[in-house]
């Protein structure tokens, strides 16, 4: 048996990787747990049909975000990239920026007798 250094290093890497992906799929398990533990305890508490809907619709998107890893989205108005849908870019550029700065560009459209055709814009375009 030939066991040289960099077999033995690759070998280390490759089971702390192991160690790595267990841990988080245990981790994962974990806070589903405890997410399921705090919806079934919401729904105990729950006076009416709508806000059981309403803590369902929580848990499963909850649910969703724990098992896609989705972080948290302070700067949005939802609680992750998720809910918003597209996150929101302000431009920092006072002047110029953007797709324009005054000159004209084409875009390629279709037509209404559904030919393909150029259209030629001029202006500040698309920020």
């Amino acid at each position: 048996m030939i066991d040289n250094y960099k077999s033995t290093k690759e070998r280390d890497l490759a089971s702390k990787a192991r160690v790595s992906a267990g841990q988080k799929k245990r981790d994962k398990r974990e806070a589903a747990k405890s997410l399921k533990a705090q919806y079934k305890e919401r729904l105990q508490g729950a006076n009416s049909t709508s806000e059981r809907r309403d803590a369902k619709e929580q848990f499963q998107s909850d649910l969703m975000d724990i098992d896609t890893g989705l972080e948290s989205n302070r700067s949005g108005t939802g609680s992750t990239v998720q809910d918003d849908g597209v996150d929101n870019v302000d431009s920092t550029e006072d002047s110029g920026g953007g797709g324009g700065g005054g000159g004209t560009f084409e875009l390629d459209v279709v037509k209404d007798d559904n030919t393909a055709g150029r259209a030629l814009f001029t202006g500040d375009g698309i920020i």
